[in-house]
């Protein structure tokens, strides 16, 4: 998906509409063949989840995106903890002195558009519960970047939009 999505930038940026506009079918007919109910459609050691939604919401729109999340959710509500896993952002920690890499981690800072807020709760309830009980410090941040630390940091975004 990341490389339809880059030959179409690649594309718009030198001025070529023809190319870009079948990359973009492409990418669009390939979004489109995925099932996302199924398990093995959300790798929790995939690094290019993130990217790979938003170039998704890109080609269709951040709403699409959201709606076909949800769907999977309130289908399959034990998907929650891969799908929160899958979608997070990834955050590289450096050295405060030489700023070499110390190690990246994934983290929700903000929710982007496309994330099912709404349906992640509700899974979360029922698929979930024990997220409820991982430690979220007042800046959002939890010890951990598994799957159930990902989620407490979801929740308490979520808790905070509605506030």
């Amino acid at each position: 998906m990341l490389l339809l999505a880059e030959a179409a930038q690649a594309a718009e940026d030198r001025g070529r509409p023809a190319p870009k506009e079948r990359a973009e079918a492409a990418l669009a007919a390939l979004w489109d063949s995925v099932d996302w109910s199924d398990p093995g459609s959300w790798d929790g050691a995939d690094a290019n989840g993130h990217s790979m939604l938003w170039a998704g919401s890109r080609i269709t729109s951040p709403e699409h995106v959201k709606e076909r999340l949800s769907q999977v959710l309130a289908q399959r509500p034990d998907l929650v903890l891969p799908l929160v896993a899958a979608c997070a952002g990834w955050d590289e920690s450096r050295d405060r002195d030489d700023w070499r890499v110390l190690g990246f981690r994934r983290r929700y800072r903000e929710l982007p558009a496309w994330f099912p807020v709404q349906a992640v709760v509700t899974a979360a309830a029922s698929a979930a519960p024990n997220a409820a009980s991982v430690a979220v410090d007042a800046f959002g941040e939890t010890d951990g970047d598994d799957a159930e630390s990902l989620l407490a940091q979801v929740l308490w975004l979520a808790e905070r939009a509605t506030a």
